[in-house]
């Protein structure tokens, strides 16, 4: 019966463990997307189809450079960079810490994401570059984006950020949630 007692514990165990990992994961995105501070990042989507997780926009950003940590540090892994809004209302690069600063949201950008540019200045690689949506919506979100001209649709992704963790809100398409493009016309 002792045997029979420590596979049930083992059991328990178990299923207690395959339950807290994903409820820890989605505990600390809701803390990030409820108390995290919002910044737009300025993007150009391209819809991939990807069979396994779903129909996404992966995003691409203008370069993100800014001054912090120099050259000669660039054995540094992570790096912490905040960020703030500029004249055009989009994110850029604020300040590269070696260490995470306690006085404000920052975001932590490993090793292989970031980059020396020379005379003090890093470029870095946003940790999202993803935007899952609807499947019916995300090649109409692509198809607004490709317009050429005039046309052109201004696009951005709007993002919490909370110790170090991102957490992607929605992806603004002319202005308008990319959810809501459901029904438009989206034909060059």
């Amino acid at each position: 019966m002792n045997s029979r007692n420590l596979m049930i514990g083992l059991f328990v165990i178990a299923v207690v463990a395959q339950l807290a990992v994903p409820g820890w994961i989605l505990a600390r995105h809701e803390n990030v997307l409820r108390n995290g501070a919002t910044y737009r990042f300025q993007c150009m989507p391209v819809d991939p189809v990807d069979l396994l997780r779903g129909r996404y926009v992966a995003l691409g950003f203008p370069e993100m450079s800014g001054n912090g940590i120099p050259d000669r540090d660039h054995g540094i892994d992570p790096v912490y960079v905040t960020f703030e809004a500029g004249d055009d209302g989009f994110a850029k690069i604020a300040t590269v810490f070696a260490d995470p600063p306690a006085d404000r949201p920052y975001l932590r950008i490993g090793k292989r994401d970031w980059r020396p540019t020379g005379q003090g200045r890093i470029q870095i690689d946003l940790p999202f570059d993803r935007f899952y949506m609807d499947e019916n919506v995300a090649p109409k979100a692509e198809r607004m984006m490709r317009r050429t001209g005039n046309e052109r649709l201004e696009a951005y992704l709007e993002v919490r950020i909370l110790h170090g963790q991102p957490a992607p809100v929605e992806l603004y398409i002319d202005g308008k949630p990319a959810s809501e493009i459901r029904g438009q016309d989206t034909k060059p």
